[in-house]
Parts: structure tokens; sequence; C-alpha cells
């Protein structure tokens, strides 16, 4: 008889020692590359959650809308002409210019085309047809003076939003006294009131200094690589062409090195005066309901231009205060006459924030605040449509 072939039992094989080892090893395995999964899901949980968090952060500001409240005078005479009380003559009236009227009528004390451009630059293009519909549906207003809401212009939202810096108050420690001749004004405190906005000048010549000393660099290098390009020049020409090159880096590099030098000298000097201009920070005086910018600065005195002039005269005076915008003039669209009236509209109680409801009822336009997604909206709803 033959014995038959030992078969082992599979229960043998997978109860040894060295199965379980593998089955340890292969549920490790499966652990790592679980984790491995939810960690990778996490992390794109998280960036996601980021980019929606920054794009809601960001757009929360468009859903608010500003407005400028503005006395107006509707004359009839000019409005309707033939008194009839007809929506289609009403509209064809100039609204726009009774919205410039009402907005130097509030500044009257300004001058020059280029500031009344900014004046009118406050309130939105737009203002002035919201205010030809609301007549032209209510003709009974004709003759009257009402308070209208002007819808504010972009830049005015940005501004009360914060997008062009904010006004940073420094209360005085001195009495202040101010002489004004011909729009020129001249201060003087008891106090080195004016040292915080000076050393804020001198930081901001510094790195201007440091900006030289970089653009200076690359003009080195410049100079040195047209002197080493006429040394191995193969021809006069080429020679004489490189080394005027290198010449004029060089006279750019040593230019730009005395800017930097003059500027930190001037930064470490804790006395004299400063200049401000439209590169520094803007630097504002309230003094008895007037404003003045200031255009030169002394630790104990300044001189500046009356944008608003004070209500009375400002002599040892402790009712004033020091207002900076970091934000150079020349790095935003706002001015600092236009911040000073918006500033003025605001202490009125002229100025209001509402929900922009605009937004989702407006299609676009050219115009930032009378922009809004509507047309977006359909648009991509029918396209989805066509799509599906």
């Amino acid at each position: 008889m033959v014995d038959s072939p030992h078969i082992p039992d599979a229960r043998d094989y997978f109860a040894s020692n060295a199965a379980r080892k593998r089955l340890r090893a292969r549920h490790r395995a499966q652990w790592r590359l679980k984790a491995y999964g939810l960690l990778a899901i996490g992390l794109a949980a998280l960036a996601l959650a980021a980019l929606l968090g920054s794009v809601f952060s960001k757009a929360t500001g468009a859903l608010t809308e500003s407005y400028v409240t503005l006395p107006i005078t509707l004359d009839a005479a000019k409005l309707d002409p033939t008194g009839s009380g007809d929506p289609k003559t009403i509209l064809r009236a100039d609204f726009a210019g009774l919205t410039k009227k009402a907005l130097k009528s509030r500044f009257s004390d300004i001058k020059g085309r280029k500031v009344k451009r900014q004046l009118y630059d406050l309130v939105s293009g737009g203002a002035s047809f919201e205010l030809a519909a609301k007549v032209a549906a209510q003709p009974d207003l004709l003759g009257q003076t009402i308070a209208f809401r002007f819808l504010a212009s972009d830049i005015t939202d940005l501004y009360l939003k914060g997008a062009y810096g904010r006004l940073e108050r420094t209360p005085p420690q001195g009495r202040l006294s101010v002489t004004v001749d011909s729009g020129t004004a001249v201060l003087a405190s008891s106090a080195p009131d004016f040292l915080a906005s000076m050393m804020l000048i001198k930081k901001g010549l510094l790195t201007k200094a440091a900006t030289l000393r970089r653009q200076a660099a690359r003009q080195d290098v410049g100079a040195r690589e047209y002197a080493r390009r006429a040394e191995a020049a193969s021809s006069e020409a080429e020679r004489a062409r490189n080394d005027a090159l290198a010449q004029s880096a060089g006279r750019a590099r040593d230019g730009l090195l005395a800017q930097a030098a003059d500027l930190k000298q001037r930064a470490t000097q804790t006395d004299g005066t400063e200049v401000l201009d439209r590169d520094t920070p803007s630097v504002l005086v309230k003094a008895a309901g007037g404003w003045i910018k200031l255009t030169q600065i002394s630790p104990t005195g300044a001189q500046g231009t009356v944008f608003a002039p004070p209500s009375a005269p400002v002599h040892d005076s402790a009712d004033w205060v020091i207002l900076t915008d970091r934000m150079p003039e020349a790095a935003r669209k706002i001015s600092d006459h236009q911040i000073v009236w918006i500033e003025q509209l605001r202490e009125a109680g002229a100025v209001s924030t509402i929900f922009n409801w605009r937004f989702f009822t407006a299609s676009d336009s050219r115009e930032p605040e009378l922009a809004g997604i509507r047309g977006a909206a359909v648009g991509s709803f029918w396209t989805m449509l066509v799509t599906f």
C-alpha cells in the first residue's frame, strides 16, 4: 500500500509566527496608508477653508455701500421750466450740475479747478441719476430743499472701509498757537508734540536710503560688467561704447549713493526741520474746526497749508490733535483734500453705510460702486442650464 503525500494544513500556515508578523506588518501598512490619505484630505480641506476664508473676508466689503447726505434745493424753474410735472421733462434737467452745486455749497471755501474736480469725485457719477429719478417720481418735491442721500464714489467708500489707511490720532501734550497768512499756517507748540511724526518721517528716509543703495549696487554691477566688456572688446568702437556705458553706470551709482548718504544724515539728526511731500506719510492738524496739512515739521513747530480755516483764532490752545495717515498720498487714489472733506462730513453725521442690495440687483458698470453680480449670475445660470 502506497502512503499518500502529506498535505500541510492551511490553518498551520496562517497560524505560524511568520504569518502573524506578516499580518501585523500589513495592518500597519494599511493604517499608514489610511493616515496618509486622511492627512492629505485634511490638508486639502484646510487649504480650501483658507482660500474661501480669504475670498469671503475680502469680499465682505462689497456687501455694504456708503452714502453722503447733503441738502439740495430743487429749483422748479430750472428742473421743470414748463411747470407740467412731466417726468420726461424733469429727467432732461441738469441734475449733475445740481449735484456739483450742492457739494460746492457744503465746502464753499475751496478754490481751483483741480481741487473742485477732487470734490466732485466724492460722490458717484450715478448719484445725479438717482436724484433725477427720485424727483421725476415725486414732482411735488420741486421747489423744496431736501436732504438727499448721494451714493458715495468708490474712493470715498474704500477710504471709509480702511483701504487707504486710517488716520491715527496723537493727543498733544503742549498748547498750540497758529498764525495763518494767505492760506499758509505756521504752528508752534509748547511741547515737542511733532517729534513722533518727525521720527516717522525719518524712518521713511532710512527706508528710502536703503532702496537707493540697492539701486546703486545694481548700477555698480553694470559698471563693472561694461568695464569687463571694454577690456575684452575686439574693436576700438566696441571698447569706446562699453567705456561710455561703464562711466554712465558709475555716475548713476555715485549719484544714488550720495542721495542715500544725504537721506541717512538727515534721518540721524534729531533737530532741524523735515519736508513732507506726496511720498511721505500725511500729517494733518485739526484745531478749532480747521484742518491744516503739514508741509514742514520740527519737534516743536510746523508749517502747512490750510485745507479748512479754523473757526476761531488758535492761540495757546489745548484743544487740538495730530492725525497721521501712514500711507503716502502718492500711494493711494484718494488725496489729502478728499480725506479732510470726508472726515468733516463724517463728523457732521452726513456719512452713512447700509447693506448693498445693489450688489445683487445691478449688472456690470464702469463705475465700481454701481456694479453688481446680476449679469454674471444670470449668465452663469443659463450656461449651466444649457450644459445640463
